[in-house]
């Protein structure tokens, strides 16, 4: 079913972030502002009911009192399309066979990969989303269970000792940052947050702070290290920091942005029509950053950009998000995501990079002009070398 969402992106955004925009800033929505934009924006769109426990993210009020599920109601029942059953899963076999023909293998069920330095595991939340984590072994070539239950997993540079990633409070509350050693001992809270991302340097892990609209970061190596505010990213919960801590990557509604961690300053801005939201990663050396959508809300496909030509081109087609470059940069990890499974694909690097320049297809022009996000003082600034 085609969605026509252009009207109500900014609704959707709000419903996300749980905030909305009051003068030059934003403040967080009353339970009765949410569930107003949540039952209009459903009534529209019943379908997108579904985007609750389906992705790395529940829409739900910031300030939902303990045990209620008033906005968990079930949609209004739809009439059955069965004439589009057979278009859809020939669109999904079309995709896998070009994904196959670039080289691209599946690996796994599962999603949102994270390579050990080493290259030859691999790291991911297996389905359903939230219930846990596995590893692959690329020489054994096996997979096996590594802890429950856990998303978005991170594991960090170096030495490889340590692997970050996302869990609820109580399996049902907000989410939390967890690190666990690679043995599976240890584990333990950071903070509250979501969607870790660790830079080159084994030392400092950024996180999202989508309660309060923040990019934050924590040093993992001094003993009861306390979150330190690095941006302010209002609305944001997937954003990902570039491995030479100067940027950070995400995509709004209707947008795709780089801002510098350092200013705060908006440096690439691009049209993306119809987009929601995404997932992003970036190759080691930071020169290209790729992003897809949160899953199955539309045909927006795999994305990359080159930061140093500034080209921006969708690489892949259909419902594929996430990248994940290998330490090394030879190869990356995406997540292909369907209406009802999710499975992790491997391609080479050089392929994905060949399809940027041989696309046709490329983003609108730039956004003009670029809003500023707020480098919060006594942030951590962006270090040189290992952090």
């Amino acid at each position: 079913m085609a969605l026509n969402l252009r009207s109500n992106i900014k609704t959707l955004g709000e419903i996300v972030s749980g905030r909305r925009a009051q003068g030059s800033g934003n403040v967080n929505l009353t339970s009765a502002e949410w569930f107003d934009r949540f039952r209009g924006f459903r009534k529209e769109h019943p379908e997108y009911h579904e985007l609750r426990g389906k992705r790395g993210h529940d829409i739900r009020p910031t300030n939902a009192k303990e045990g209620d599920k008033s906005w968990d109601a079930p949609p209004p029942a739809q009439p059955a399309e069965p004439a589009e059953a057979p278009a859809a899963h020939a669109a999904a076999d079309a995709t896998l066979a070009q994904i196959e023909k670039m080289g691209g293998k599946f690996l796994a069920e599962g999603g949102k990969a994270s390579w050990s330095p080493s290259g030859r595991q691999l790291v991911f939340a297996k389905m359903p989303i939230r219930s846990g984590l596995r590893i692959y072994d690329f020489e054994a070539g096996t997979v096996a269970d590594f802890l429950a239950p856990g998303k978005d997993p991170e594991w960090s540079p170096g030495d490889g000792r340590w692997i970050a990633y996302v869990c609820r409070r109580g399996g049902d509350g907000d989410e939390e940052v967890w690190l666990v050693e690679r043995t599976g001992q240890g584990a333990h809270k950071v903070a509250d947050g979501a969607f870790p991302t660790w830079p080159a340097g084994a030392r400092t892990l950024f996180f999202n702070s989508p309660r309060d609209g923040k990019l934050r970061s924590v040093r993992v190596d001094e003993p009861n290290a306390q979150p330190r505010d690095v941006l302010d990213l209002p609305g944001t919960r997937f954003s990902a920091v570039s491995p030479n801590t100067k940027w950070v990557a995400r995509v709004v509604p209707g947008r795709f942005e780089v801002t510098e961690l350092a200013t705060g300053k908006i440096v690439k801005a691009h049209l993306l029509d119809g987009a929601l939201g995404g997932f992003p990663g970036w190759s080691p050396d930071s020169r290209f950053v790729g992003f897809g959508s949160w899953g199955d809300d539309g045909d927006h496909g795999l994305w990359l950009m080159d930061c140093q030509t500034n080209r921006l081109a969708r690489c892949i087609p259909a419902s594929c998000t996430r990248p994940a470059w290998s330490k090394d940069g030879k190869r990356v990890a995406f997540d292909v995501r369907g209406r009802t499974e999710q499975g992790i694909w491997v391609i080479e690097a050089a392929r994905l990079t060949q399809a940027l320049r041989d696309a046709v297809e490329t983003s609108g022009p730039p956004a003009e002009p670029p809003r500023q996000s707020q480098a919060v003082p006594g942030g951590d600034p962006p270090r040189k070398g290992p952090n």
